[in-house]
């Protein structure tokens, strides 16, 4: 199976958080509408690095902390341990 990429994909922990495993997590985001700095506060100390795919362009782009992240939107996410982010 050569050329397969597999992403850990996300479990809800409960309403408003989901369980982030460490490397690269695809999610779809289920919280309120919010800029990324608000977003990631629970898991800044874990965060290496998100991208949100842009639902026009197909194209993955890198989240800043002015990202406004919207409910419904796809992200990938990677942290460096597991952890909870709740957002």
């Amino acid at each position: 199976m050569t050329g397969l990429v597999f992403y850990a994909v996300s479990k809800v922990a409960a309403a408003g958080s989901m369980l982030l495993y460490a490397g690269a997590n695809t999610i779809t985001y289920t919280g309120k509408d919010q800029y990324a700095d608000e977003a990631f506060a629970s898991i800044i100390d874990y965060l290496e690095i998100a991208y949100r795919l842009n639902p026009v362009t197909q194209e993955w782009e890198q989240v800043t902390e002015y990202t406004l992240m919207v409910y419904g939107e796809e992200y990938s996410i990677i942290v460096s341990e597991d952890c909870v982010w709740t957002f």
